[in-house]
């Protein structure tokens, strides 16, 4: 007992003395921050003006703000702190939840040294088939079959979750029932499953592999938007060749959905005092699409929350649909890119006064409001005619516009990870006008002594930019 309090008392006592070696040693060099400005493409004179504004924080206790302004002479200047209180970033589950449906038929494997319960609730949904083939098993002997789903199943089952959500087993048990009964999707009469069973000496399972046999099988994907009062869903169903089977969805299955949220008091774990309960019996189709015509590739709403966004696919082109949020009847659909092949969009990313859409290849449109509301196109371009910047590009980039020029600001990645450095790029209806790379001395500062080539600040860095 002594031992553990020592042991205790002692790693207390060398983390915060290792902090405060930390805090004295950054402390010699907060006042230092330096950025190196390298142009690689275009004129510097279209970015003169911007701020770049940089949040650096390590360990959850060192922290650097740093702002940089470009122009013909740079201007730098950083503000650093120590913070006894661990810096955590604040966020909001209900609005942050990210609803996701699943079928559990891709392929999953488990073994054990004692028996595995075919009881248990994770085995729920495939239950029946693995108890079949399990019964076909002798003790001590390992057994693989191929089996069709349909003679086990009429419509596919349904695993229903909630990311970054506080929802308790039983429910989410009720959400994924309800929801296989409610979205009836047939099961495909060429849809093979492999199983294959262990058994110990005694009979008992110890070993459990499951896969889809060929590209015959299908799958859900989900886009979704969660709100204080609930959330809003569009499923689409493809096949493992990536072919969209929205076509076989039940027609009341396609379009945008509603789920309300309840809140229920009472302690889910460490992290949740309460649980929010979707009331899916309430559920209900807000907004129909038909799937022969349009598939749906991306919902998302404005920043005030008055307008949804909705992507589709119709005919090769991807469109843009504002959507009322309040009545949910259309109020403009923008044509945005020609997508010839699947998978090509990317994100339609909400900045601050406007909207950019983009590609896989990395075109993009700035999207503007008007004074009526509706949006008009104002640039057309490509992220990747920054040739340096698109190479590093990880799918984070920071906009700002100014009525005349979109400027976005990409962080440069060490190692797979962020760093405080940046890339810069401008571009006007013309095109690209500028790029620049900056370089921050704190990556220098903060790379880990053992390994000069592990770069990690062991916290994060956020940016802001503007005009």
């Amino acid at each position: 007992m002594r031992k553990s309090i020592f042991l205790t008392v002692f790693l207390l006592l060398f983390s915060s003395t290792s902090l405060w070696v930390a805090h004295g040693w950054v402390d010699q060099e907060k006042d230092t921050v330096t950025i190196e400005e390298k142009v690689l493409q275009g004129d510097k004179g279209y970015a003169r003006g911007l701020v770049v504004n940089s949040n650096t924080i390590s360990d959850n206790h060192l922290i650097w703000d740093t702002s940089y302004t470009i122009g013909k002479k740079p201007l730098t200047a950083t503000a650093f702190y120590f913070s006894q209180v661990e810096k955590q970033d604040g966020f909001d589950y209900i609005e942050a939840a990210v609803f996701d449906a699943s079928m559990p038929f891709s392929g999953m494997g488990m073994s054990s040294s004692s028996e595995i319960d075919l009881e248990e609730d994770s085995f729920r949904l495939i239950r029946e088939p693995l108890k079949a083939v399990a019964s076909r098993t002798e003790p001590g002997q390992r057994h693989k079959e191929v089996i069709f789903l349909k003679d086990y199943f009429e419509y596919y089952p349904l695993e229903i979750s909630f990311y970054n959500f506080p929802m308790s087993i039983e429910t989410s048990n009720k959400v994924s029932k309800y929801f296989s009964e409610r979205f009836k999707i047939p099961v495909r009469a060429d849809h093979k499953v492999e199983i294959e069973i262990k058994k110990n000496r005694g009979g008992e399972i110890i070993e459990i592999k499951l896969s889809t046999v060929g590209e015959n099988g299908v799958y859900p994907t989900v886009t979704s938007v969660s709100t204080g009062e609930g959330c809003y869903f569009a499923m689409s169903l493809r096949s493992y060749d990536g072919k969209v089977l929205d076509p076989e969805l039940p027609p009341e299955c396609a379009g945008i959905h509603f789920i309300p949220f309840e809140t229920v008091s009472g302690q889910i774990n460490s992290m949740f005092s309460g649980e929010i309960n979707p009331r899916v019996e309430k559920m209900k189709r807000v907004f129909a699409v038909d799937p022969e015509e349009a598939k749906i590739v991306m919902l998302k709403v404005e920043e005030d929350q008055s307008n949804f966004l909705l992507v589709t696919k119709e005919n090769q082109k991807c469109f843009l649909t504002v959507i009322d949020r309040k009545t949910m009847t259309p109020l403009q659909k923008i044509e945005l890119f020609n997508v010839p092949q699947e998978d090509m969009f990317s994100d339609l990313c909400l900045e601050k006064g406007f909207l950019v859409p983009m590609l896989f290849d990395g075109s993009f449109v700035v999207l503007s409001p008007k004074e009526n509301g509706n949006y008009e196109e104002k640039i057309r371009g490509n992220f990747s005619e920054a040739k340096e910047m698109w190479q590093d590009y990880a799918g984070d980039l920071v906009m700002t516009y100014n009525g005349k020029s979109l400027a976005a600001l990409m962080p440069k990645h060490m190692n797979g990870n962020g760093s405080s450095s940046f890339y810069i790029s401008v571009y006007e209806s013309a095109g690209l006008v500028f790029s620049g790379k900056y370089e921050n001395s704190l990556d220098k500062a903060l790379l880990l002594p053992q390994n000069p080539e592990n770069y990690s600040v062991n916290g994060r860095v956020t940016f802001t930019l503007d005009w």
